[in-house]
């Protein structure tokens, strides 16, 4: 424990003229002239890290990629997106009247879901104050939510002063209606459900030998599906 402090401050120490720099910055009436004023109406994306900083704060490293933004019940398509886990936002690129090329957080006033690639993501209520993204797998009565951050820290290489950012760190729940539990292994997720149905779900992991840490998503989503169809006898 008495190493955290002087830690803590080494890193705030290096990382304040940086962060210092990632200001609210309003667009100017010239820039989003023509625009749709729902969709572009964020902040400029300035995260600023030092250079030597290992890896990237999004999802999908420093890819952006084509999908969708639902904002107020209108959806808007053909967008390149990027999704940054370590501060929870999701990145617009775009081309100004001038042919620049800008970042912009999109607003999460009126944000509801997004498409990244083959991916949906859903802002959800985790209490009566609080909204979280979380990428959704499957419909109907109960969904998998997965929650995704990054860690940023020192790197554990010998004599090393430079920062790294881990690799995505994720949470899995399944959603009962309004409802979120968290699960961590076949066994967890089994427990989730109940007792009369519990049998069968074993039945179906096993049969399929998935292990809901390592399974892709289309397997994932297959499972719920299959979850949701169990009637009891």
């Amino acid at each position: 424990m008495k190493k955290t402090v002087p830690i803590v401050l080494f890193i705030l120490m290096q990382f304040t003229p940086y962060l210092s720099k990632a200001q609210n910055v309003q667009f100017q009436d010239n820039q989003i002239y023509g625009l749709n004023p729902q969709l572009y109406n964020g902040r400029y994306y300035a995260f600023f890290l030092p250079p030597d900083t290992k890896r990237t704060p999004f999802l999908m490293d420093s890819t952006f990629l084509k999908g969708s933004v639902t904002i107020n019940n209108t959806r808007y398509n053909n967008l390149s997106l990027n999704y940054d886990i370590y501060n929870q936002q999701l990145i617009l690129r775009y081309k100004t009247r001038a042919g620049n090329t800008q970042l912009i957080v999109v607003s999460n006033a009126w944000l509801q879901s997004f498409t990244l690639g083959n991916k949906h993501f859903e802002r959800i209520d985790i209490s009566d104050t609080s909204q979280q993204i979380f990428q959704v797998l499957g419909e109907g009565k109960n969904r998998i939510l997965y929650f995704w951050r990054k860690n940023l820290s020192l790197s554990n290489s010998y004599g090393a002063k430079n920062f790294v950012f881990s690799k995505p760190v994720r949470k899995s729940f399944v959603q009962f209606g309004t409802t979120l539990r968290k699960y961590r292994n076949n066994k967890h997720f089994i427990r989730l459900f109940t007792p009369d149905i519990q049998t069968t779900i074993a039945k179906y992991l096993h049969r399929n030998r998935i292990n809901v840490k390592k399974a892709k998503d289309m397997t994932i989503t297959q499972l719920i599906r299959y979850c949701n169809t169990i009637t009891v006898q």
